[in-house]
């Protein structure tokens, strides 16, 4: 399969939106900003929201570029070892940290079941990307013979009153009771994720030339997709600040195309920094929010500052993520917790003695 540079950058771009996210939370919960910077980079952080579901999209993206025919024998078992050691030693450092902390009352047992387990922390997303995997292994085969406009339609449905029942009825929620799993990686929430990654994916160029024909239209349904998340925020109060928002659905999908096309103008420039961000995203997705909350309260005095406090506390978690995930490629069994990438090949090709 031809290497899609655009999604390369479209993958650094959301992880670095991710980051400006969880960068934004130390601003939004400090006492010294105003009610005004408060409640206006409480609304940007809830639009760049939109970042994990499209990192969740091109993750089946790529499998229904790659195997929208057929299924390779080890198709799971490969993924998961680049995808669930890291999750579970991730998961088991945050089950010690809330072990060994001073308000801890629960055993170790009861902690490692909520986190590694249940899922019950920042890297839940994991479990729906293994999800995806699994119906993509399942439903592969029926989703190339189906009509996509029908697919695409139902799912969003499905999707859509999920999130907004999970939102709005009490009832519902307490239907939910029974999963035994973090609420947030019910499946339903991101069926339609799951389809339009795998339709985007196995018909990526057509898909492309249809956005430059309709590009005003998809510009008009991504307006009234903010919009209307603006009349959710402002008028409603619908303040959640998570990524499985009902209004969030659409407005993801579509920012996921416009991404990808503006990566494609932006990938005819060879920006290094945006290669090594991709390389590396999945660690960066795990590692930062240990990181961020460390480097916001360091950065406490800029916070008079908001936009000088963003960018300083996002390159910095940026950096020190990147920095430690080049220490952990190059010490043996723990190199696996910074997932799949070429940093140890790469310095030891440039270093290797030629005869």
């Amino acid at each position: 399969m031809e290497r899609k540079i655009e999604l390369t950058y479209a993958r650094a771009i959301f992880c670095i939106t991710i980051v400006i996210v969880h960068c934004l939370t130390g601003l939004v919960n400090d006492p010294h900003i105003t009610s005004f910077e408060k409640i206006s980079f409480s609304f940007v952080q809830v639009i760049l929201l939109f970042a994990t579901p499209c990192f969740i999209i091109l993750s089946e993206i790529l499998l229904g570029m790659r195997y929208s025919n057929s299924i390779p024998k080890n198709f799971l078992l490969k993924r998961m070892k680049f995808i669930l050691i890291p999750y579970v030693l991730f998961g088991l450092f945050v089950t010690f940290k809330l072990f060994l902390g001073d308000g801890s009352n629960k055993s170790f047992l009861d902690i490692f079941i909520s986190i590694v387990i249940k899922g019950n922390f920042f890297g839940w997303f994991v479990i729906v990307i293994f999800q995806f995997y699994i119906l993509h292994r399942l439903f592969y085969k029926l989703l190339s013979k189906a009509n996509p406009a029908f697919v695409l339609i139902t799912t969003f449905i499905i999707s859509f009153a999920h999130s907004y029942l999970m939102y709005y009825s009490t009832s519902y929620l307490e239907f939910w009771g029974f999963y035994p799993l973090f609420n947030r990686t019910i499946i339903l929430y991101w069926l339609f994720y799951f389809v339009v990654g795998f339709y985007f994916g196995k018909y990526y160029d057509t898909v492309i030339q249809f956005l430059k024909r309709h590009l005003i239209w998809l510009i008009l349904i991504w307006i009234l997709a903010i919009l209307y998340m603006a009349f959710n925020f402002f008028y409603l109060g619908v303040y959640l600040n998570e990524s499985n928002r009902f209004d969030l659905v659409l407005f993801s999908a579509v920012s996921f195309v416009f991404i990808v096309y503006f990566s494609k103008l932006l990938a005819k420039f060879n920006l290094v920094f945006i290669f090594l961000i991709s390389e590396i995203s999945f660690f960066i997705y795990l590692s930062h929010q240990i990181i961020v909350d460390a480097i916001s309260r360091s950065l406490a005095s800029f916070v008079t500052l908001p936009i000088p406090f963003l960018i300083i506390n996002t390159i910095f978690t940026l950096g020190f993520c990147i920095g430690l995930a080049v220490i952990l490629s190059f010490i043996p069994y723990v190199r696996m917790i910074v997932g799949r990438n070429t940093l140890h090949p790469m310095v030891i090709n440039n270093y290797k003695h030629h005869s």
